[in-house]
Order: C-alpha cells, then sequence, then structure tokens
C-alpha cells in the first residue's frame, strides 16, 4: 500500500507529461532575461578580475561548463550499457540537465525499472556526482538528485517545504515528503514534485490545482467508445510524444476542444475549463512539463536558461559529435 499522498490512479507521471497557454504575456523581453539571471547568479555579484577575459563568466555559465566536464568524465569512463543510458534514453536526457545544474532532481518509478541492473549502474557511475535515494520501500520512487541544487529550491520555497532545517541532510528531509506534516494534502505533494523536478512555481500550483479536471479529461477519453471520433480528437489532443505538433493542433481546435467540455463535462468549472483549453507543452533538453501561462517570464526564462546551459557547456556539441 503506497503510504504517499496522492497516489490514487497514478494519472500524475501521466500529465506530468502534458502542458502552454494563449495567454499574452504581460513581461517585456528584459523581465524574462532578469528573471533567468536571478536563478543563479546573486543580486550583487563581485566582479571577477581574471586577466584573460573580456568579459565576466556569470556564476550558471561556470556551473554549466563543470557540470558538463564531470559529465564527460562519466561517458568516458562507464561501460557502454552506461554511456548507453546517457545519451539515449530519456532518464539519461534528464539525468544530462542534473549535471548542468538546470533541473534539481528527477524520480525513476517503480514501473519504469526493469531489474535492478538500473539502480547498480547508478551507484557504480553517479554516486561520485550525485545522491541517490531509494524510497521504493516506503511506495515512492528512487530519486537521483544535486544535494546542493535541492536545497537551494528547499530554502527558496519555506512556505512549500515546512520544517526544512539546513542542519538536517537532504535526503532526510526528502523521504519525509508525501507524508505529513512536511506535506499537507495531495495538492501541496504535488506542488513540492513540481518544484523539485525543476517546473516553475505557478506552473506547478496549477497542475496541482486542477489535477481534478485534468483527470476528468483521462477518464472521458478511457469511456469513449473507440471508433468514435470525438476519442480520436482528445487522442491527439492529449498525445505528449510530439511536443510542438501537440501545441499547434490545440491552437487550432480551441472550439472543438471547448464543445466536448461542454458537452461531457459541463459540471466542470469554467476557470478548468480554460486552464485545459490553454495548456501547453513547455520542453528543452532534460525538462518537459506543462503550463497553461507559456509566456510568462519564468517559464519562458526556465526554457531558456536550459538551452542556453546545453549550448554554452559544450553538451550540445558533445553529444552532436556522438551521434
Amino acid at each position: 500500500m503506497d503510504r504517499r499522498l496522492g497516489n490514487g490512479k497514478d494519472k500524475m507521471h501521466k500529465f506530468w507529461k502534458e502542458q502552454v497557454s494563449q495567454h499574452p504575456s504581460e513581461a517585456s523581453p528584459s523581465d524574462a532575461e532578469r528573471f533567468r539571471r536571478s536563478l543563479y547568479e546573486p543580486s550583487n555579484p563581485r566582479p571577477e578580475r581574471n586577466e584573460g577575459r573580456s568579459t565576466r563568466e556569470s556564476s550558471w555559465q561556470t556551473v554549466a561548463r563543470e557540470g558538463f566536464q564531470r559529465f564527460e568524465q562519466s561517458y568516458q569512463s562507464g561501460d557502454d550499457d552506461w554511456k548507453h543510458f546517457l545519451t539515449q534514453t530519456q532518464h539519461g536526457k534528464e539525468l544530462q540537465a542534473i549535471y548542468l545544474d538546470v533541473k534539481p532532481l528527477m524520480s525513476i518509478y517503480r514501473r519504469e525499472i526493469g531489474n535492478e541492473r538500473m539502480i547498480e549502474m547508478f551507484h557504480h557511475n553517479a554516486k561520485q556526482d550525485f545522491s541517490v535515494l531509494d524510497l521504493r520501500s516506503m511506495g515512492g520512487s528512487v530519486q537521483i538528485f544535486l544535494e546542493k541544487s535541492v536545497d537551494r529550491v528547499l530554502r527558496a520555497h519555506p512556505k512549500q517545504f515546512l520544517g526544512y532545517d539546513t542542519t538536517q541532510s537532504v535526503s532526510s528531509y526528502l523521504s519525509e515528503l508525501g507524508l505529513e506534516p512536511a506535506t499537507q494534502t495531495p495538492e501541496h505533494w504535488n506542488i513540492q514534485r513540481g518544484l523539485l523536478h525543476g517546473y516553475t512555481l505557478q506552473a506547478s500550483e496549477r497542475f496541482a490545482k486542477y489535477q481534478d479536471a485534468r483527470n476528468a479529461l483521462f477518464d472521458l477519453e478511457d469511456k469513449l467508445p473507440e471508433d468514435s471520433r470525438e476519442k480520436a480528437f482528445l487522442q491527439r489532443y492529449l498525445d505528449f510524444q510530439n511536443y510542438d505538433e501537440t501545441n499547434a493542433f490545440r491552437e487550432t481546435h480551441q472550439s472543438e476542444m471547448h464543445q466536448i467540455l461542454d458537452t461531457h463535462l459541463p459540471h466542470m468549472p469554467e476557470d478548468a475549463k480554460q486552464y485545459i483549453l490553454d495548456l501547453r507543452y513547455m520542453h528543452a533538453p532534460g525538462i518537459f512539463y506543462a503550463s497553461d501561462r507559456p509566456t510568462s517570464p519564468e517559464d519562458q526564462a526556465l526554457i531558456q536558461r536550459a538551452r542556453e546551459a546545453f549550448t554554452f557547456s559544450g553538451m550540445e556539441d558533445y553529444l552532436k559529435a556522438l551521434g
């Protein structure tokens, strides 16, 4: 029996792979740039005295460059299975983002672990770079993370991570999440998970708030007749294999979706319907989530930061060279 909050139908994992919006941005590009810089740079950075440089390398660039160096060392020293995992799997792409400090934490769920070989690979190849927390005995997942990155998230959101004490180990605190008193409700648990996986606060909060609406939509898809046009439409609307194509489909089929919601889910609140209509995929190397406000400075800054980290660090060129 899973003791953790909110694991009823296990639709959270399915729809963490589901979410961006038509809401016009209320912020200028400069707002997004300031937000992006604030994620890594102190408010009053001291100028560096590096006489060989014409421009100062910012802290996020240093972190990304050093992270890539650790990734390269791990790849070169690993066996063929580890090399394949790092470069050819979805979990490997997430781990790349953790190396670059784009993503604080990744989870591997029990159903995704075919055998213990995957976990053994982490302990053998990545233990020196990451912490590995196995919560399967408590009904949870295997979590791989950078201690300093997760600590930064926990300290940045004290209202969401209740009772976190910096004298306590990060692993110890993570093992308490999903259980009272560290987690108060299923909605609270979903916000915590979103933040830990690197998503923005507003996307995490709204994703948690409208979980019931998303689940109702998935239930509707399951119940519709196999050969019905509406079922085919929902399958296309909910597809998470082709991010940009699905986003484009949603943009051009708003009226059809609204009609389905009004016909089959008439009691769904209007704000929840609007959330479903506005939901779009946000994606960059190693990070994938959904937001109904994709043009917000927070979402734009996160995606930009991820792409810049992969480019600047050398990770992008290195992966291309590997083929």
